[in-house]
């Protein structure tokens, strides 16, 4: 994605500039049509002064008025053709930068979206959009006053060179200021998009964990938060507000004093008939009408320095270079058994001290490997390595004997299931979220893996049965019902790989007997690497991995490992309630 505002419009409207330029030649001479019909208008004033016969009167005054109509008629049609393209292609455009975003930014490491709040990156989102659409219709807007504004000057110049001279210092001198002004602008709304975006990620943040809020009675302190905040949005914005108001002031009373030299001279001319009157009225109509368009072009080009500030500012957030993408050579990895080697790695995370230093595992295809040690042991390390959320340091990581490396991570993600021990669901119905381990499940096949889930009984009580919506998170969900979502989830998925990340640590006796059962039939046949601080997961396991400080002290069953009596006997004597200390 292009790193700049002007580069990123560029590469969407480049690929209508053929409609583009269609849109401003309609828009174009709509003015021009509209500027002919007032010079007509003019032409008709001086032959309503004028003294000529009645019948020839009448026939000249028609003509005027009908050419000038006509004008007038065939500009409104062709303005009305431009706008119609003009709204077929906005939308189009606008679908396109989402999309586009979208894909780009979902390309981003988990470290990423670790880094930024999720109303932040919305609100980028909101900007870029926005921002492409509203430059889009300022600059096509100034591209037609611009021509007319060049026509214009013409035809002055023609009737005397002195109103074409008066003009061009009008017009040098508005733009002149709207550059001016508009750096400056675009500075001061980059400070203001910032805190805004700042304000809107802690509304987002807040309204998410709405939960804790109200369990820590911390109301209050968030208000706080999200004052001090407003505050600053505040204080940027009237800073900006009143650098508009500045530049609205220098631009009215350089249009007050240049209409006003303009009507001395012209009517100057008049005086000493160096012009008709038909070009009297004619210059005075078109500076009127000209001077506006003039206004316009300034605003225009102050309010596209704005968006390209804000655009930029979202660009620094959404247009970094994803940490880990795809090699050029990467290929889909295609298997029905896994095999998982850890050869020599080394890691750590954001440059410092190793967490994985060394490290060697091999799980066999098939095998059920169990992990369990101490926080800071490096046990989440190793599934988030696995699935190459981050990538290794030094050495590799290899499925059936082949880096992971060499495959697309997307052909990497779909052969791992991953149940976590918090579960995020989406606001959608419990068929969405089973179906989304397969989108292309039949209701049938959702149905069947929510029976091997042991999570039909609970759906079926729902008020909506499988259409039921689960909320934001899966809320009117237990912990043990969004278990057994992500189980069924798993179930459909039918990846070799599978991966428990603390899948019971937060659920009652009761709930873990059903998670259990629902296990057993997801593991047949898989490769497994579970982490659990409850031992009652692992007494199934073929082999047991116990680490400290990155490194494996231990491995064995369960019954071998508390034979030995060391590490992990001991972490299954201080248990008291089954879990293993964290």
């Amino acid at each position: 994605m292009q790193k700049t505002a002007i580069k990123f419009i560029w590469s969407y409207l480049k690929n209508f500039k053929f409609l583009i330029i269609f849109i401003v030649v309609m828009m174009s001479s709509s003015r021009l049509l509209e500027q002919g019909a007032q010079y007509y208008i003019a032409k008709l004033f001086e032959h309503i002064a004028a003294d000529v016969g009645q019948a020839d009167y009448w026939q000249i005054a028609f003509v005027l008025i009908g050419i000038s109509a006509f004008m007038e008629i065939s500009g409104g049609a062709l303005q009305l053709i431009g706008q119609f393209f003009s709204s077929r292609l906005i939308p189009h455009v606008r679908s396109l930068v989402i999309r586009d975003v979208f894909d780009y930014v979902n390309k981003h490491s988990i470290s990423y979206f670790v880094g930024e709040m999720t109303g932040n990156i919305s609100n980028k989102f909101h900007q870029l959009q926005n921002g492409i659409v509203d430059f889009f219709m300022h600059s096509y807007g100034s591209i037609h006053d611009i021509l007319y504004t060049i026509v214009t000057i013409g035809i002055l110049s023609c009737i005397n060179w002195m109103l074409g001279l008066g003009m061009i210092f009008w017009v040098a001198l508005m733009i002149a200021q709207g550059f001016y002004f508009g750096r400056r602008r675009a500075a001061f709304a980059k400070q203001t998009t910032t805190h805004q975006s700042k304000a809107n990620a802690e509304i987002v943040d807040s309204i998410a964990n709405y939960a804790e809020i109200k369990s820590f009675a911390n109301y209050k302190f968030e208000r706080t938060n999200l004052l001090n905040i407003l505050r600053q949005w505040r204080k940027a914005e009237t800073i900006e507000q009143k650098n508009k108001v500045k530049i609205m002031a220098c631009m009215e009373f350089s249009a007050i004093i240049s209409i006003t030299l303009f009507i001395v001279i012209n009517t100057g001319l008049l005086y000493w008939q160096q012009i008709s009157i038909t070009a009297y009225i004619f210059a005075l109509t078109t500076f009127n009408r000209l001077s506006w368009t003039s206004f316009s072009v300034n605003w225009a080009v102050n309010n596209m320095t704005r968006i390209l500030g804000q655009m930029n500012s979202a660009l620094e957030t959404l247009a970094l270079d994803p940490e880990i993408v795809d090699s050029n050579q990467a290929e889909e990895l295609k298997i029905k058994k896994a095999a998982i080697k850890f050869n020599n790695v080394a890691f750590c995370y954001n440059n410092n001290q190793n967490i994985l230093k060394n490290f060697n595992l091999e799980i066999k295809a098939g095998e059920k490997v169990g992990i369990v040690g101490s926080s800071g042991a490096g046990k989440s390390t190793l599934i988030k390595l696995i699935s190459r959320y981050f990538d290794v340091k030094e050495g590799f990581i290899a499925v059936n004997d082949r880096d992971i490396r060499d495959f697309t991570q997307d052909s990497l993600h779909k052969n791992i299931a991953v149940i976590p021990q918090d579960v995020c669901l989406f606001n959608r119905t419990i068929m969405d979220n089973i179906r989304y381990g397969d989108t292309k499940a039949s209701d049938e096949e959702v149905v069947k893996a929510a029976k091997a889930a042991s999570a039909d009984k609970f759906i079926e009580q729902l008020p909506n049965s499988y259409q039921t919506r689960v909320g934001d998170r899966g809320v009117i969900l237990s912990g043990g019902e969004r278990q057994r979502i992500a189980i069924a989830r798993a179930i459909l998925k039918k990846a070799p790989i599978l991966i428990f990340d603390e899948a019971t640590s937060s659920l009652d006796s009761e709930s873990e007997k059903y998670i259990q059962n629902s296990m057993k039939t997801l593991m047949k046949n898989k490769t497994v690497v579970a982490i659990a601080h409850r031992l009652s997961t692992l007494r199934e396991m073929d082999r047991i991995i116990v680490m400290e400080k990155g490194k494996i002290i231990e491995e064995g069953t369960h019954l071998s490992l508390l034979r030995k009596k060391g590490r992990y006997a001991k972490l299954f004597k201080m248990q008291s309630d089954g879990y293993l200390p964290a």
